[in-house]
């Protein structure tokens, strides 16, 4: 039973109703208050440890929370100093999550400029692509209220979405600009250059720009949730942009266009003149006249590029499950039905033991129950530097190691039964991971039958064949 609720005594809890009647809680169960008997033990490197789980409320923001959090833990630190107690954080899915939207934020501004970059190699006019490279700010910013219109959050989803984005955003303006300042070097007006250049490609870029967007469409109407929310996330961050990039290539670019041939003295100029000589144009114009020159050839040998590539699409696998890269794995002990805490715990000893002999380990956390325990090994921050091993190596190793232990059943691979395991089991993390093609690499076996014997001989065979 779970009761969501805040209770000042014991006579609050005795009179709730659970069915009706009204029939209370207290007419069909015994509740006294005092200390619950042990029936678990934990530790970290071999020192007793008490484990803490800390929820946040679902109006709060996670990262906000964990900065909050560290700083109590940082004051209690200094407080039981003196006592020889100390709190570690175990695991901060905060600290993680703060790194991906850094990491991306900072991908997507080497991208921007990286772009903004190779505009420039080919425009070689420092205004302009200054007039284009303010547009990627623009855009952004003014699609996050799209965002709020649908009440999506910032997010790593909807991040990467900004980040794939950040290259399209500049193509309606390139073509806006390009237009405009081609005709403005034939010696037409501003005021016209701008009217005219402006119309004449206003249907062309507003075409490019909802083929893209009808992309996105029917991941909105998915039936399965992680891929709509995927595709609602990324799909909205991208079609926001690109929409907003559109009015701001209709807007903001003829505007500023039209601000410096006003003020240029030099109008014609924009693009450096294309010539033959350029060497990336020579090799263009020789592929041209060979394709114009030979066409049924140029057709049969993109009929055969074209199979080509669908025959390597299939023969890459896509139920091929990647393993996701980590900095800790979990070794999982299942002791002989009956077993008490005392003698779990003396088996996780012993495994503890054997896994102190990774020099790539930092902490090994333990947690003991009756007949069945969870080790979590965490490994050094760089630990592939210290020994050049991945971290399938080191569980291999680690595995080994542990096949002389066998007064229990140990692995590194989540059993399917087991209290301790069902929370895990149901992890959401680990559906989006596998969604993703990526996750542990295991199998689960199921056996059928209506014979338990033969069911329980096949399961030894296939074990022992493993």
């Amino acid at each position: 039973m779970n009761v969501i609720a805040e209770y000042s005594n014991i006579r609050e809890i005795e009179n709730i109703v659970v069915a009706p009647g009204p029939i209370l809680l207290k007419d069909i169960a015994d509740i006294f208050f005092g200390e619950k008997e042990e029936t678990s033990y934990s530790r970290v490197n071999g020192k007793n440890a008490v484990t803490l789980l800390l929820m946040n409320d679902a109006s709060t923001n996670l990262i906000e929370l964990s900065h909050k959090a560290k700083e109590e833990i940082n004051s209690l630190n200094k407080q039981y100093k003196s006592q020889d107690l100390e709190i570690v954080i175990q695991s901060n899915v905060a600290e993680t999550m703060e790194t991906n939207i850094n990491q991306i934020i900072s991908l997507a501004l080497i991208g921007g400029l990286l772009a903004i970059f190779v505009l420039w190699i080919f425009l070689k006019n420092l205004r302009i692509v200054s007039i284009v490279a303010v547009a990627i700010p623009i855009s952004v910013f003014t699609a996050f209220n799209f965002f709020y219109a649908f009440n999506i959050t910032l997010n790593s989803l909807t991040l990467v979405g900004i980040a794939l984005a950040v290259g399209m955003l500049l193509d309606n303006s390139v073509v806006v600009l390009e237009n405009i300042y081609r005709l403005s070097a034939g010696n037409m007006g501003p005021d016209r250059a701008v009217t005219q250049g402006t119309r004449e490609v206003w249907r062309s870029i507003f075409a490019g720009t909802l083929t893209t967007v009808m992309v996105f469409v029917p991941f909105l109407f998915s039936v399965n949730y992680m891929i709509k929310m995927i595709g609602q996330n990324i799909g909205i961050s991208i079609v926001s942009t690109l929409l907003v990039s559109f009015l701001v290539a209709l807007l903001f670019i003829p505007m500023a266009a039209h601000f410096f041939l006003k003020r240029g003295k030099n109008k014609s100029v924009f693009f450096e003149k294309v010539t033959t000589n350029n060497r990336i144009i020579q090799i263009y114009i020789l592929f041209l006249k060979t394709s114009l020159r030979s066409p049924a050839r140029t057709v049969i040998g993109t009929i055969v590029f074209f199979f080509l590539t669908i025959f390597i699409s299939l023969s890459i696998s896509v139920n091929t499950l990647k393993e996701a890269e980590n900095d800790q794995f979990k070794v999982y002990i299942t002791m002989p039905s009956g077993s008490n805490l005392e003698a779990t715990d003396k088996v996780v000893r012993q495994v503890e033991d054997k896994l102190n002999a990774i020099e790539e380990k930092k902490d090994i956390i333990s947690q003991v129950q009756e007949e069945e325990a969870i080790i979590t090994v965490q490994l050094q921050k760089n630990f592939e530097k210290i020994a050049n091993r991945e971290v399938t190596d080191i569980k291999s190793s680690a595995e080994d190691n542990l096949k002389s232990i066998s007064t229990a059943d140990i692995s590194l691979s989540q059993p399917i039964s087991g209290n301790s395991y069902q929370g895990s089991a149901n992890n959401p993390g680990t559906s989006f991971e596998r969604l993703l093609g990526m996750g542990t690499n295991s199998e689960r076996i199921v056996i059928k039958g209506s014979d338990f014997d033969v069911m329980e001989e096949i399961g030894r065979a296939s074990c022992r064949e493993r």
